[in-house]
């Protein structure tokens, strides 16, 4: 499994607290599109969103990432400036923010 980038997690944090949680189901397009992009597995993406959705539910029982829990922390108290970074990053990376965010 390949280590996740700050990129990859503030755009992921991003697209999950724009998105119902359903969005990052392995079954559903938002999860192959961020797989796509990211190059992680439809699985990688679903178990992270999970991890994400258990730090805002402060499961502290639930091994996550420092990325991940960095962010998402970041996130939830300064959502317009994660939002303007994971637009900049997209924008890098020709990643389709618009797409994934709609």
């Amino acid at each position: 499994m390949s280590k996740w980038s700050e990129d990859e997690c503030i755009v992921l944090v991003t697209l999950f607290l724009l998105s119902d949680f359903k969005e990052g189901d392995d079954s559903n397009q938002l999860n192959h599109q961020m797989s796509k992009y990211f190059k992680k597995s439809i699985g990688s993406i679903d178990m992270q969103w999970r991890n994400i959705k258990a730090i805002l539910n402060d499961e502290s029982n639930r091994t996550v990432a420092t990325n991940i829990r960095k962010w998402t922390l970041f996130g939830i108290t300064n959502f317009n400036k994660i939002k303007q970074m994971s637009q900049k990053i997209c924008n890098k990376k020709k990643w389709d923010f618009e797409k994934l965010s709609s």
